[in-house]
C-alpha cells in the first residue's frame, strides 16, 4: 500500500512540474503577443501622428487645394495610409 501511495505522489509531483512548465510557457507566449501588439499599435500611432503633422505642413507647399484637403482628411481618418498617397502623388507637397 505504501509503495502505491509513494508512486502516486511521485506521479502527481511530476505532473505538477509539467503543469508549471506549461503554464510558464503560456505566460511567456501571452507576454510576447502583448509586446508585439503594443509595438504595432505604437508604430501605427506614431505613423499616424507624423502623417497628420506632415499633412498640415504640406498646406504651405505646392499642390491643388483638393489634394491638400484630401491629404489632410486621409491623415486624420486613415493615419499611416496617408504615406501611400504622399509617395504616389507627384505634385502633392513638393
Amino acid at each position: 500500500m505504501e509503495v502505491d501511495s509513494e508512486n502516486t505522489q511521485q506521479k502527481s509531483v511530476k505532473e505538477f512540474g509539467m503543469d508549471l512548465k506549461k503554464e510558464k510557457k503560456d505566460v511567456q507566449q501571452k507576454s510576447i503577443k502583448k509586446i508585439v501588439f503594443l509595438s504595432l499599435i505604437s508604430i501605427w500611432v506614431l505613423a499616424g501622428l507624423s502623417a497628420f503633422i506632415t499633412s498640415i505642413i504640406c498646406f504651405g507647399y505646392s499642390g491643388s487645394a483638393l489634394q491638400k484637403m484630401f491629404g489632410f482628411l486621409l491623415a486624420i481618418l486613415l493615419g499611416p495610409f496617408y504615406w501611400f498617397f504622399y509617395g504616389v502623388s507627384k505634385t502633392y507637397c513638393s
